[in-house]
């Protein structure tokens, strides 16, 4: 009979032989963070949306603020802003001078009519926390316009409007309002929720009476 191996030659054996290392797979890519805003727009109709990503915060030197990649800081394009001077009614696009806004106007856009209302359970069968304003019609939603009114930036191309995360279809630059003190003023506004025939129409307006607004 054939004796089994000796103990010190297994281990020497199986020392000889290592088992190949696992592979855990690839490196992971990097997760890189964009920028959110959202932008609106005038009486004309014109909304814009801007979700907000996780912030990757940087800072610079003493002289220079924090600034943020996901959440754009107070103040900068696509930064939250208060519509103050439209009243307590707020049904529709709308644009207004801003101080606390790097570009001095803050916008909101929303290319749904306002509805008629006789009360707020109306207005909120519509759109969940929507109520019914002074006027008789349907106020737009609290979260909406937190999420829309927003720091815009005047330009004169497309091209002049950096993306912003949540809006979805890119940005018009395109004037908003008819009105003073923005009248024919041309800005950064989201195509999520911009009526694109009633912008037109804006523009012809403005291109085709160049003292309409003086």
């Amino acid at each position: 009979m054939r004796s089994p191996p000796h103990p010190l030659l297994l281990a020497f054996t199986l020392a000889a032989c290592p088992l190949p290392p696992d592979f855990v797979g690839e490196t992971l890519p990097e997760r890189t963070t964009g920028d959110a805003t959202a932008v609106t727009g005038p009486e004309t109709g014109v909304s814009v949306t801007t979700l907000v990503e996780e912030p990757t915060t940087t800072t610079g030197d003493a002289s220079s603020t924090s600034t943020t990649t996901g959440v754009p800081a107070e103040g900068e394009y696509g930064s939250f802003c208060e519509l103050g001077g439209v009243g307590p009614d707020v049904q529709r696009t709308a644009i207004v001078p801003h101080p606390v806004c790097d570009s001095g106007i803050c916008l909101i856009v929303s290319d749904a009519p306002p509805l008629a209302c006789a009360g707020d359970l109306a207005c909120a069968a519509e759109n969940e926390g929507a109520e019914c304003g002074e006027n008789g019609l349907c106020n737009l939603p609290p979260a909406f316009i937190a999420a829309n009114a927003r720091c815009t930036q005047t330009c004169a191309l497309d091209e002049d409007c950096p993306p912003l995360a949540g809006c979805a279809t890119g940005f018009r630059c395109t004037a908003v309002s008819l009105l003073p003190p923005l009248c024919c003023q041309k800005v950064c506004a989201c195509q999520d929720h911009l009526d694109a025939a009633q912008a037109d129409d804006i523009e012809a307006t403005c291109a085709g009476d160049p003292e309409l607004c003086l």
